[in-house]
Parts: C-alpha cells; sequence; structure tokens
C-alpha cells in the first residue's frame, strides 16, 4: 500500500502576501527547531555569516501592548542586508527591512501554547526610535492597518 501527500504552495494559502508567508513559514520552521531541541525558553536569532550592520542592528528599548499598561523590554536585532532577526526575553522575531519599514513575525515562548504574529515597525529619520503595530498571526497582515496593539522602541 503506497500513501502519498501533497503539500500546497505557499501561494496557495490564500494569503494575500505570498512574502509574508515565507515569514510565517520560517517562524514556525524556527519555533518547531527551537522545541524539538528543547531551547524554546533560551531560542536565539539565526545569525547570518558575515552579518553587517544596519540601520535595525542594535539594541532596542521597547514597549508594546493593546491596552492601558504597556509591556517593555530589551530587544536585539542582527541585520545582514534586508534580513533582520533578533531576540526580545522570551521571543524571536524575523523580518525583512525595506528602507524604513520593518515587517515580519514574531513569536513569543514565555506565554502558555506559545504566541505567533506579523508586525510592521517604522524607524524614525535618526534611526534612534521606531514606532509600529503587531497582530496575531491569526488576524494576518492586513489587521496591521488598523491594529491598535502598538511596538515602539528606542536605541539603547
Amino acid at each position: 500500500m503506497t500513501l502519498t501527500r501533497t503539500i500546497p504552495s505557499l501561494h496557495d494559502t490564500g494569503h494575500r502576501s505570498g512574502r509574508m508567508n515565507i515569514f510565517h513559514v520560517l517562524a514556525a520552521a524556527l519555533f518547531i527547531t527551537c522545541l524539538f531541541a528543547g531551547v524554546a525558553q533560551a531560542a536565539k536569532p539565526i545569525m547570518v555569516a558575515g552579518s553587517s550592520e544596519g540601520p535595525w542592528a542594535g539594541s532596542w528599548s521597547t514597549s508594546f501592548g493593546s491596552g492601558q499598561e504597556p509591556v517593555g523590554g530589551t530587544l536585539s536585532l542582527y541585520q545582514t542586508d534586508s534580513v533582520v532577526t533578533g531576540i526580545q526575553d522570551n521571543g524571536t522575531v524575523i523580518a525583512s527591512a525595506n528602507g524604513s519599514t520593518l515587517s515580519g513575525t514574531w513569536f513569543d515562548s514565555s506565554r502558555i501554547g506559545h504566541e505567533i504574529g506579523v508586525f510592521r515597525l517604522v524607524l524614525s529619520e535618526d534611526t534612534g526610535s521606531f514606532t509600529g503595530t503587531w497582530a496575531p498571526i491569526a488576524e494576518g497582515t492586513t489587521a496591521l492597518g488598523n491594529s491598535t496593539r502598538f511596538w515602539n522602541g528606542v536605541r539603547v
């Protein structure tokens, strides 16, 4: 008896942005790798050999939330060309930089059941701060335009 399985392409998912789908796949792959390695609580960013400094690289003091009591933390970002990876407390991010905009996927392992979401951040002209929004992955990237969930940061 032979069993076969068809794997749909990234473009068959029904999402409008094929480019964001690759970030969802990469974030899920990173999560699964960390989970099976037993290090989900101490996830490290993917480092690319020969990584260079870019405008997003460095440490950021951040605040994020959706209510009146924001949560804060330190976000450490690494950039190679347009690829940006990083860690914040119990989470990881993987994103793509396009000019002053950083769009990507975050994973938070500190919550029960873990959480995955999308974000869009905009770097200030002096590159000393950013403002942005985030949304749970179930809401998709279209939710970012109307999101009241903020994610802001100042370079440290």
